[in-house]
């Protein structure tokens, strides 16, 4: 007699969904981005690691948004309904819309992942296999609270759900819709058709509102509220609630894949250079093909990159070619066989190197608005803004003509291209044997007050002039980075103790040397009461190091 034992395995239907919200210039359009290029690199990023783990991947769209990434990226998808351009009558705003209609066509289990959703392997069985599937649980600040009370002020219908649980005077909760699905189809016919009803009979009421704060309740809030109506549980990804402008590091790709893996680029994390930039590396190091074929598409269609690299310069036309180039830049790189030295010389054009003195003017003004001071104090503490300033940008065409005119293009890009592998290889288990070094092509700027900040906020209405913890009398350290984009460096904030840390790493030492030489820094009495404390800011410095390229890992070949 012969028993076979059968495995039940749960299969989840994988959904995404992006609409253009009626636009057809959709090159040309951020979508929450800080630039075009990185809303398509997301998508491939998201489409293409959710392709590593599940076969069954559905795409609904929209007829623009379909003609990039099906006709022209080509990403995976095994399915692709274009049906979203019936959503035409909404408002673009209503950015949750077709997540909704995207739910109410399931007639079989099924999770959606957002486009700014990045996995890095598959979901746990038991998070599948339940009915009704969320990110997280997440609670509203007294911000969303005043935002509810002025739509109750402004709408004229509510659901039952919601009108029930606002009587309650509860805090606000809310489920994170970066992933959510579930096997209980019957309760998402349901929720779909009271989201829909919800928007559909406040529709004249909308344009009194401010339309994007209302995604979150017809969506995310609303269905907390069926759940708890109905008492259904909810299986979510991460246990802990949290709240709503407290997810810290679901945008931290130095974190993947060794500790964690799942991302969720929220708000605004999609506006942060680093992030995005972070985010374009890992596409162009799993998939390359794909990287490639976005900035090829942009470059060919003449199209501005956020991000424009040196060859922008050069011939390299197709992603074959930019493909062939990058593995080439690769393998010289980790041969060491790479030229650090050009002999024609990068041209710097003035406009690229110096901060406009608007920027002085502007923080002049916003002081004299706060009448905090008398006239003369303000016009004294203008004088030395403006000449601090004019020091920085001096300084800074020094570094750029005469330390960094001449470093290969070529180099930079392969060094960037050996950024992500140093965050597994220094933060992964932490050997205090591993190797680290300071780049000594990076040169630091001292000064009195912060400019580094402005660079990434100059187009900021309201820009904050601030000395080193507002202490008369601290010095102010910038680094300053060559980078091969046409800009030429970028800027990183450091301090007392990274200068330290620069200087014990001139020549490579291990990480448990660094900490040796750095204790006598420290108070005797901070060091034996909190040694795990001491590491971990120590551990915390180099990764900014490796993020800002400051630092380097040493691997052995």
């Amino acid at each position: 007699i012969f028993s076979i034992e059968f495995e039940y395995i749960i299969i989840m239907k994988i959904i995404q969904s992006l609409w253009s919200g009626n636009t057809q210039d959709v090159l040309n359009k951020d979508f929450g981005w800080i630039a075009p290029e990185y809303h398509y690199i997301s998508w491939a990023l998201s489409s293409l690691q959710l392709n590593t783990f599940y076969e069954d991947i559905t795409l609904y769209t929209d007829t623009a948004s379909a003609r990039i990434l099906i006709d022209t990226l080509r990403l995976p998808y095994k399915n692709v309904i274009c049906n979203l351009d019936e959503l035409s009558y909404y408002s673009p705003k209503l950015w949750a819309l077709p997540k909704i209609l995207a739910y109410s066509l399931q007639n079989e289990a099924f999770l959606h992942v957002d486009g700014d959703v990045f996995i890095w392997k598959k979901f746990d069985e038991d998070l599948i296999k339940s009915n009704l599937i969320a990110q997280n649980m997440e609670s509203a600040t007294k911000y969303y609270e005043e935002i509810m009370q002025k739509l109750e002020c402004s709408l004229k219908f509510f659901p039952d759900e919601i009108k029930s649980e606002r009587r309650q005077n509860n805090q606000i909760y809310a489920y994170n819709a970066g992933i959510l699905g579930g096997n209980d189809i019957d309760f998402f016919k349901i929720y779909t058709k009271k989201a829909f009803e919800f928007v559909n009979k406040n529709i004249e009421q909308l344009s009194m509102t401010e339309i994007e704060n209302f995604n979150i309740f017809f969506e995310q809030y609303l269905f907390y509220c069926l759940a708890k109506k109905d008492e259904k549980k909810v299986t979510v990804l991460f246990k802990e609630t949290i709240g709503d402008n407290e997810y810290k590091g679901f945008s931290d790709f130095t974190d993947v894949p060794y500790n964690k893996f799942y991302l969720h680029l929220l708000g605004n994390s999609k506006k942060y250079n680093k992030t995005c930039e972070e985010m374009a590396k890992r596409l162009q190091e799993a998939h390359p093909e794909y990287y490639y074929r976005i900035i090829s598409f942009f470059r060919n269609k003449k199209l501005p990159l956020q991000k424009d690299y040196y060859y922008s310069k050069s011939n390299l036309q197709s992603e074959c070619d930019f493909i062939l180039d990058f593995n080439r830049l690769k393998n010289d790189y980790k041969k060491s066989t790479l030229e650090i030295r050009n002999k024609q010389n990068r041209s710097y054009q003035p406009d690229k190197i110096f901060f406009r003195k608007s920027i002085v003017d502007n923080n002049f003004k916003i002081l004299i608005s706060q009448k905090q001071q008398t006239e003369t104090e303000l016009r004294q503490i203008y004088e030395r803004q403006l000449s601090d300033l004019n020091v920085f940008e001096f300084l800074l065409e020094q570094i750029l003509l005469n330390k960094f005119n001449n470093i290969s293009e070529q180099y930079l890009y392969a060094r960037d291209s050996s950024c992500l592998q140093y965050y597994e290889y220094i933060l992964k288990d932490k050997r205090l044997t591993n190797l680290i070094v300071f780049d000594n092509l990076v040169e630091y700027i001292k000064t009195d007050y912060n400019w580094c900040d402005l660079v990434q906020m100059e187009n900021s209405d309201v820009i904050a002039i601030s000395k080193a913890d507002n202490i008369e009398g601290n010095a102010v350290y910038t680094a300053i980075i060559p980078e091969c984009d046409l800009k030429g460096y970028s800027l990183a904030n450091i301090d007392e103790l990274d200068l330290l840390i620069f200087m014990i790493l001139k020549t490579p030492i291990s990480i448990g040397q660094l900490l040796n030489e750095l204790k006598p820094s420290f108070e005797i009495e901070e060091l034996e009461s909190l040694p795990t404390q001491f590491e971990k800011l120590i551990f915390g410095r180099i990764k900014m190091g490796l993020q800002s390229k400051t630092l380097k890992a040493i691997i052995h070949k």
